[in-house]
């Protein structure tokens, strides 16, 4: 499946195309995919792929809104805050849920002796 413009809708509350237009959502829609499907690992599925590119075009989306809101009025209502707190800790868990399988890189060193320490060792 694919993320289309009215599925961003219904993630938000079926937000009209007054408030958002559909050119909005799709280019969130588009920088949501590039994002995500740069950070998904190969095990991940298509159905989790799908739900974090969901849940980050609509917080795209939403930021999208909240700022024509905020040109409108001069103001961010309260309520739009929470909103977005909300939204982005979701696209966190999903976000966590597609990177799951990437191994840890891990790069082993040893940590160089200090000027200190060689100073010591010489006699």
């Amino acid at each position: 499946m694919t993320v289309s413009v009215s599925d961003v809708r219904a993630f938000l509350g079926d937000i009209s195309e007054e408030e958002l237009s559909d050119d909005t959502i799709q280019k969130q829609i588009d920088l949501a995919t590039q994002r995500v499907n740069s950070l998904k690992s190969s095990q991940a599925t298509d159905s989790q792929v799908d739900a974090a590119v969901l849940a980050l075009a609509g917080y795209y989306s939403y930021l999208a809104y909240a700022q024509k809101l905020e040109r409108g009025t001069g103001v961010t209502p309260p309520y739009l805050r929470y909103q977005l707190e909300a939204y982005k800790e979701q696209v966190e868990d999903l976000l966590s849920i597609v990177k799951a399988g990437d191994p840890s890189i891990s790069i082993p060193f040893e940590l160089p002796t200090s000027l200190y320490d060689k100073e010591e060792q010489d006699p």
